[in-house]
Parts: structure tokens; sequence; C-alpha cells
């Protein structure tokens, strides 16, 4: 029973990993409004942005309000600074000049890690269920079967 739960639990941590159903592809065109953006700020970027959204910051994610030429306009969900931990936002609207950015990246719905996700997701799900014997199901063992166990009769 040991070796089920343990088989369990690294099928439950992989699905965990599998987390991630998006990935992140570089802009090749002008994003649209309500695009999720990952912005990486290039040096003079890390400088010129740090009255907005703090000193030697890395990297910005948030969901695009307005694309110029000249500038995104996100509302920032978190921020990544060079060194430290990544921090969450709430919304603020930066604007953020195109010359500061040194790669944008479009996150897209990754159909093949949500389809791993769901089907890692489910096989840990029978696969508890079977070795629990919830509703019945799995095989029936001898201490488990109307009479108990044969072996004592």
């Amino acid at each position: 029973m040991r070796a089920r739960s343990a088989r369990l639990a690294a099928l439950a941590a992989q699905a965990l990993t599998l987390g991630a159903c998006y990935t992140y592809h570089p802009v090749a065109v002008a994003p649209v409004p309500n695009t999720h953006l990952s912005i990486v700020l290039n040096d003079q970027g890390r400088v010129g942005a740090a009255s907005q959204v703090g000193p030697q910051v890395a990297k910005l994610e948030g969901s695009l309000l307005a694309a110029t030429d000249t500038a995104y306009v996100l509302s920032v969900a978190a921020v990544q600074p060079i060194y430290g931990a990544r921090s969450r936002w709430t919304g603020e609207t930066v604007s953020v000049r195109r010359d500061y950015v040194a790669l944008a990246y479009e996150r897209r719905l990754s159909r093949s890690r949500t389809a791993l996700l769901i089907s890692g997701a489910v096989s840990v799900v029978a696969a508890f269920m079977f070795t629990t014997h919830i509703f019945g199901l799995g095989a029936d063992t001898p201490s488990n079967v109307p009479g108990g166990d044969p072996g004592n009769q």
C-alpha cells in the first residue's frame, strides 16, 4: 500500500510541475489589447522605468492596455528584479517606452501542456479511486470480500 501511495504522490507532483499551461512566444506583430505580455527591459529601460516600477527591474508581466509606436501601456501583474524575488502587483497602469524593451513575449495557451495536465490529474484521481476502493472500484481482496478472509475459515 505504501508503494501505491508513493506512486500516487509522484504522479501528483509530476502533474503539478506541468501546471504551466501557457508558453511565451516572441511578439512578432503588434499585440492587441488584453494580450498578456512579458516585457524584458534593457539597461536603459531599467534606469528609465525605475521611477514607475522600482530600481533594477528586469521584467514586467501584465495585460496590454494599449500599444503605440512609442510605448506599451500595461496593467502590471508582476515585476521581476534582476536579483531577488518576483513581486505581484494589482494591475497598476505603467507605460513602458519601446526603446526600453529588449524583448517582448506574448503568453499563449499551450494545448499540449494543458492536455498533459488534465490527463495527469485524471490519472491521479482514477488511481486514488482504484487504490482506496472508493465507490466499490478496484480489485476485491480477501479482507473485504463478504464473509472475511477465506484462509481463516
